[in-house]
C-alpha cells in the first residue's frame, strides 16, 4: 500500500479547500488550524487489522512527528486485540484508538496537539478518499476553533488560549528534564518571542544538539568533542541503526536550514527555519529520547 500517496492526497484536499472556501481568512487566522500549521510535519500509520473488526479493516492515524509506516497485524491477532473489538463494537474510531495503543503503548495521542483517526473497510483506503477526507477535516477543525474562542474568528485576532498551539515550548523541557536543555529552551523561548529569530534559529539548534546527546547517552555511545555538529551526531545514531533513514535525513536538512539562517535577513524566512527546527527537537524526543 503506497500509504504516501494517502498522506500526500490528505493533504493536497486540505490546502484546496482552505484556499478555496477559507480564503476569507487572513495568514494569522489560517496558523489555528493545527494541520496547516503542521503540514510539513505530519506523518501517517495504517494498520491492516483484518477481519478483527467485521465492519471495517484499516486503521488510519494522521499527525505530527510520527514516523510513515504501513502494518498488518491481520495474521497477529492477540486476545487483548480481541477484547478491545468486543468492547467497542459500535464505536469503530474509539476502537482504532485502543487498538493504537495496544499496539504503540509509547505513542500519547493525548499529549498531541491534534490527530485525524479513522478505521474504515478496505473500499475507502484510497487517495480519491483521503483528499475529501482532508477537506472534510479543514470544516471540523474551523468549527472546533469556532468553538473554543466562542465567537467568529474574523472577529476575534487574540484569543485568550490558542487550542491548537504547535509551539509548546514548556512541554518540550517536561519531557526532556534536563538542567542544560531548560536553559537552552528557556533562551530560544525568550529570543523567539521577542522576534529575535535569528538568535533564536541557533539556540534551537544547540537545544537539538542537547537531545541528540541525550539520545546517545541512552544508548551508551559517545563521539568525538569536536564532532558534536549536528551531522555527524546523525551519522553516529544512523551507523548503530538508533534512528532511521528518514530520521537522518530530517537532520541533514536540519543542519543546512541552520547554516543557511547566517545568510539571510529576512525574518519570516528565518521564523519559519525556527519553527522547523524546533519541530525536529519535538520529534526526536517524541520518537527515541522519550520511547
Amino acid at each position: 500500500m503506497e500509504y504516501e500517496d494517502i498522506l500526500s492526497s490528505f493533504k493536497d484536499g486540505y490546502l484546496e479547500e482552505l484556499q478555496t472556501n477559507y480564503d476569507f481568512l487572513d495568514n494569522n487566522e489560517l496558523k489555528n488550524f493545527p494541520f496547516y500549521k503542521s503540514l510539513n510535519y505530519l506523518g501517517i500509520k495504517i494498520i491492516n487489522t483484518g477481519k478483527l473488526n467485521t465492519s471495517s479493516q484499516f486503521i488510519v492515524l494522521i499527525t505530527n512527528n510520527i514516523e510513515n509506516e504501513y502494518l498488518d497485524i491481520s495474521n497477529d491477532i492477540t486476545k487483548s486485540l480481541k477484547r478491545i473489538a468486543a468492547e467497542h463494537t459500535d464505536h469503530n474510531d474509539k476502537m482504532g484508538i485502543e487498538i493504537l495503543k495496544e499496539i504503540y503503548p509509547n505513542l500519547d495521542l493525548a499529549k498531541k496537539p491534534y490527530y485525524y483517526i479513522t478505521y474504515d473497510p478496505k473500499i475507502f483506503i484510497d487517495p480519491n478518499t483521503f483528499n475529501h477526507n482532508g477537506k472534510t477535516e479543514v470544516r471540523k477543525q474551523y468549527q472546533n476553533i469556532k468553538d473554543n474562542k466562542n465567537t467568529l474568528i474574523k472577529n476575534n485576532e487574540k484569543p485568550i488560549i490558542n487550542p491548537f498551539s504547535f509551539l509548546d515550548f514548556d512541554s518540550l523541557i517536561v519531557k526532556v528534564d534536563d538542567k542544560d536543555f531548560s536553559y537552552q529552551m528557556n533562551e530560544a523561548k525568550t529570543c523567539y518571542e521577542n522576534q529575535l529569530y535569528l538568535a533564536a534559529c541557533c539556540t534551537f539548534s544547540v537545544c537539538l544538539e542537547t537531545v541528540l546527546m541525550l539520545i546517545l547517552e541512552k544508548h551508551n555511545l559517545k563521539v568525538n568533542d569536536d564532532s558534536t555538529m549536528l551531522n555527524k551526531i546523525g551519522e553516529t545514531l544512523r551507523s548503530e541503526d538508533i534512528i532511521s533513514k528518514r530520521a537522518n535525513n530530517r537532520l541533514l536538512i536540519t543542519y543546512s536550514v541552520r547554516n543557511a539562517t547566517s545568510h539571510t535577513n529576512k525574518n519570516k524566512v528565518i521564523q519559519n527555519d525556527c519553527e522547523w527546527i524546533l519541530k525536529t527537537i519535538e520529534f526526536f524526543i517524541d520518537e527515541y529520547l522519550e520511547n
